[in-house]
């Protein structure tokens, strides 16, 4: 396992700030996160900074709609969900779904953000522009210590409306807070 030790206190920094403005919207505990990265990548690096700079959580949902931004003008964000199923069709079939304890906490978006305002006057859009998502987000890199495990995505139900999950795989080396405790550089899976 990897860790990039000074990236993840600058990244708390950056989390106690929007958990200052936001402290209604705080998540300390447990989220999950779908994606394609594999259990082999993941539990030896973490979940991959995205090379973003951005902590706005207004940007960060307008990610999914801007494309060509510049890559350290990209949210510094990734999204995630209190409960495994829905990320899981972020991730699709094939694709896993990591439990974690995000370093610096997590936000629930549109608690923070608000209702959706349009001022067709002033031509603004204030609040959250994807109400109906229970998005909670956290800074993108995580070392692998702070994952409690993942499961991997199956076929998607008709009849349930939702991906199937397999069965829960914990972590050996799940440790939250060990990249800070014991300063760890480089040990091995």
């Amino acid at each position: 396992m990897k860790v990039q030790a000074p990236v993840l206190q600058w990244q708390r920094q950056e989390m106690n700030k929007l958990k200052e403005r936001h402290s209604h919207a705080f998540c300390g505990g447990p989220v999950f996160h779908g994606t394609g990265l594999s259990p082999d990548q993941v539990l030896l690096e973490g979940i991959p900074a995205t090379g973003g700079r951005d902590f706005d959580l207004m940007e960060h949902q307008r990610q999914f709609i801007q494309v060509g931004e510049a890559k350290e003008e990209q949210s510094a964000l990734r999204g995630s969900c209190l409960a495994a199923p829905t990320p899981a069709g972020f991730a699709g079939e094939g694709g896993w779904v990591y439990k974690l304890y995000p370093v610096g906490g997590g936000i629930d978006v549109n608690a923070a953000l608000g209702p959706k305002k349009v001022d067709m006057a002033k031509g603004t859009l204030e609040g959250s522009i994807m109400p109906g998502e229970t998005e909670i987000a956290f800074a993108s890199y995580q070392p692998s210590c702070q994952i409690e495990g993942y499961y991997q995505v199956g076929s998607y139900s008709e009849a349930h409306g939702k991906y199937r999950l397999g069965k829960f795989v914990p972590n050996p080396h799940f440790a939250p807070g060990a990249w800070e405790s014991e300063r760890i550089t480089v040990a091995q899976p």
